[in-house]
């Protein structure tokens, strides 16, 4: 359980520090943090853009924290006691407990090191920040919960704390009332500030079959670039599948003839999307745009057409150029 106390601890201390060290323009050497009363040693941060990023890695040594790395998807999970809290390196949609969030600064690797903002995970874990502006100290408080004894019942606590039961369920993502002994039940509800919306909302009309067939052609187009660029790549299909000039669905879009080679050799029908394609594809469909009204992309070390030499250029991730 301590272990797991620290884990909320490393993440609520950037939380503060992205709320208020770029309101107060505070040298970050100068923050002190104490977490439940006890004062502890701040790791390395970085500030970019009003944003605090802090290496994954330094927090969970720092405050014991369980943190998992998959480093062929790149994808980072945080637990926490039944909070589970997944994100993917440039990825802007958070999965807590299964449900999507949308945030606004994704992760990044900087010299071979993770960094994320980790402003919303203390809030995500359900921890209060507070920040004393004089001393610069910065508060990390677990909100209130209540442990769960032998003989009771969601019913019988839910009456206890004058509490109805379905906020209890809401809160605390029950999926059945019976609950075990020591089991942690949370009093408030969890107040995601940190992200667009509670739960993230697709971007365009789709259908449940389009997610495969575009987690494919990222899979074909990107599979060896970062995840930026893959979903880059969804985010083109998006872009399209909104402007009049192709047509107006993710399917159709993707199978509009003459438009892309694993479609048009058939290669996109023997493909097997890997987990960071179908993210990279969810991504996009809920809004993750790093390139931001790109219509085409290519390898500008590769390819020989004259047709994008008018094109605006957006952005250049990995080994492909995305233009307008």
């Amino acid at each position: 359980m301590k272990k797991h106390n620290k884990i909320i601890t490393i993440l609520s201390l950037i939380l503060f520090i992205s709320t208020f060290f770029v309101t107060s323009h505070v040298d970050a050497q100068t923050i002190q943090l104490e977490i439940n009363g006890e004062k502890f040693t701040q790791g390395e941060l970085i500030s970019i853009e009003g944003r605090t990023y802090i290496p994954i890695r330094s927090v969970a040594e720092l405050l014991g924290a369980e943190v998992e790395w998959d480093g062929q998807s790149q994808e980072v999970s945080i637990i926490q006691n039944q909070i589970i809290v997944k994100f993917m390196v440039g990825g802007k949609v958070i999965h807590r407990n299964g449900v999507s969030l949308l945030v606004d600064a994704p992760a990044f690797i900087q010299n071979k090191t993770t960094y994320v903002p980790v402003r919303f995970a203390s809030e995500a874990l359900n921890y209060k920040v507070g920040w004393d502006p004089i001393n610069y100290i910065i508060s990390i408080e677990k909100k209130p919960v209540y442990v769960v004894e032998e003989g009771e019942t969601l019913s019988s606590i839910s009456e206890k704390l004058s509490i109805p039961m379905e906020k209890l369920v809401e809160w605390n993502q029950l999926e059945t009332e019976l609950l075990s002994i020591g089991q942690e039940l949370f009093l408030e509800p969890v107040e995601l500030t940190t992200v667009n919306e509670l739960k993230a909302k697709a971007v365009i009309d789709y259908q449940k079959e389009e997610i495969e067939w575009l987690a494919r052609i990222i899979f074909a187009e990107a599979q060896d670039e970062p995840f930026a660029g893959q979903v880059a790549v969804g985010a083109v299909i998006i872009h399209r599948a909104q402007d009049p000039r192709f047509p107006n669905s993710i399917k159709d879009v993707i199978f509009q003839p003459g438009q892309f080679t694993p479609v048009r050799t058939g290669k996109i029908h023997n493909i097997v999307p890997d987990k960071s394609a179908y993210q990279a594809a969810e991504e996009a469909i809920m809004g993750n745009d790093p390139v931001v009204g790109a219509l085409f992309f290519f390898n500008p070390k590769v390819s020989t057409s004259s047709f994008f030499t008018d094109k605006v250029v957006i952005a250049d991730i990995g080994n492909h150029r995305f233009v307008q």
